[in-house]
This record gives structure tokens, C-alpha cells and sequence, in this order.
């Protein structure tokens, strides 16, 4: 019989996903553990966000993760029924600056950073805030630290990768992040149209995501990152914060 493999084209988001083998990733060792369970062996080669989404659409790889769910990919992917993960986009901001929002209408008064592409600077400017727009998730922390910038909107998990990545402990402990958030839902893999067993792979998937739950090995996975947001939580599917 052969042997049963699952492509993805993926890019670099740390710690979901990354080129750099020195480490383990969430969303990779997902993927790779669902898969695994259903006799799949994954295949991962690695482009620039762009590309690697074409590139799905077009029918050139499996599927592409992690990514936000709109109404667009729904039209143009196949959704899986299972979430990798949950996940929070929240506003990072220093300690020493008194941010505070509770609607777009608090953000108005603030310099609020961005990334161009981010679907989240489209939505925030269409509310009328202001959004200082770089090429990198990084520089935005840059321009926090050096006050150029009020606050950044991120997810929370790669905001603190980052913090903890670029600067030393004592650097790093100047931030902090609002207890809002700005969105919040989960985190899917996009599975190509033109691929002809891609329903089939992706089904193949849903059952290994809850093949690891079931057994507790999705937990064990998760905890090792952070904690789940409560499954009791109704989740939205809305715009990307990675690509």
C-alpha cells in the first residue's frame, strides 16, 4: 500500500509554526500528531504567507495553517470542523502607559501599530483609528519600547514569543497587554478546493484532532504553549492576525 502523505505550505509565525527545527511548534505538532493518528505523514515546505495561501488555492499543496476563518476562505477553502486551537488577539502595550479601551472609540485617542497585510488594520481604520502600519510584528514592539507607538494588537501568544524572543528579562518585564481583546476564536487549517481528495484529507484530519482529545495527548500538547480558552466559550470565526 502506499504511504498515505498530507502536504502544507506554511510560513514563519512562532511559536505556531516555523522553518527553524531547533524547537517544537503548536500548530505543527498538531497537525502532525492528527495526522499521524490516521496513518498520515505530513509534508511541510516553507514560503512567504502570501504565497504559501495561493499557492493552496490553487491546488499546489493540501492546505495551509494557521489562519483565521472569513467568509472569503469559507468560500474559496475547505474548513475543517476542528479548530487547532483557540487564541486571543489582545492590544501589548507598556506597563508605564495607562492604556485603556473599551470601544473603537477609546482607541481614537491612541497611536496604535500595525502590519501591512493584517486584516486587523483594515478593521480598525474602517472604525476611524489611526494606524501607524510596519512590515513586521517585531518593529511594532520596537516602537512601543521607544514610545512611537501607545499600543499593538497581536495574538497573545506570539506577542509574549516575541517579547520574550527579542528582549532581555528586564526589558521584556516593561510589558503587558490589555485584559480586553480586540478578537478572539479559533485557529483552522485551510484545505485547497483543487486538490481531489482534499475533502477526504480534511476529514481524515477532523478525526485525528478528536482521536488526541479523546486520549488527552491534545492537552498535553497545548499546555506545554498555554492555556485553552474555556470550550464553554462561544467561538468566532473572523479575520487572520498572521498573514
Amino acid at each position: 500500500m502506499a504511504e498515505k502523505t498530507v502536504s502544507f505550505h506554511i510560513g514563519e509565525w512562532p511559536p505556531y509554526v516555523s522553518e527553524d527545527r531547533s524547537r517544537k511548534y503548536l500548530a505543527e505538532e498538531l497537525v502532525t500528531e492528527a495526522f499521524a493518528h490516521q496513518g498520515y505523514k505530513v509534508r511541510y515546505e516553507y514560503f512567504p504567507w502570501k504565497r504559501s495561501y495561493i499557492n493552496v488555492k490553487n491546488g499546489n499543496s493540501h492546505g495551509t495553517f494557521p489562519w483565521y476563518v472569513s467568509p472569503e476562505r469559507e468560500k474559496d477553502f475547505i474548513i475543517p470542523k476542528e479548530a487547532l486551537f483557540q487564541e486571543r488577539e489582545v492590544f501589548f502595550h507598556l506597563k508605564s502607559n495607562d492604556f485603556k479601551w473599551d470601544n473603537f472609540e477609546d482607541l481614537k485617542k491612541y497611536r496604535i501599530g500595525g502590519v501591512i497585510g493584517y486584516n486587523n488594520v483594515d478593521i480598525l481604520k474602517a472604525q476611524g483609528v489611526d494606524v501607524v502600519v510596519l512590515n513586521q510584528d517585531s518593529l511594532n514592539f520596537k516602537m512601543l519600547l521607544a514610545g512611537r507607538i501607545d499600543a499593538y494588537p497581536v495574538a497573545e501568544l506570539v506577542g509574549h514569543e516575541i517579547i520574550n524572543s527579542s528582549f532581555p528579562p528586564e526589558v521584556a518585564a516593561l510589558f503587558t497587554k490589555s485584559s480586553k481583546a480586540l478578537n478572539r476564536g479559533g485557529i483552522y487549517i485551510l484545505f485547497s478546493k483543487n486538490i481531489d481528495n482534499a475533502q477526504e484529507v480534511a476529514e481524515a484530519y477532523d478525526r485525528g484532532m478528536v482521536a488526541l482529545k479523546k486520549s488527552g495527548r491534545y492537552d498535553e500538547i497545548i499546555s506545554g504553549f498555554f492555556m485553552p480558552i474555556s470550550s464553554n466559550e462561544t467561538v468566532q470565526k473572523f479575520h487572520n492576525i498572521s498573514q
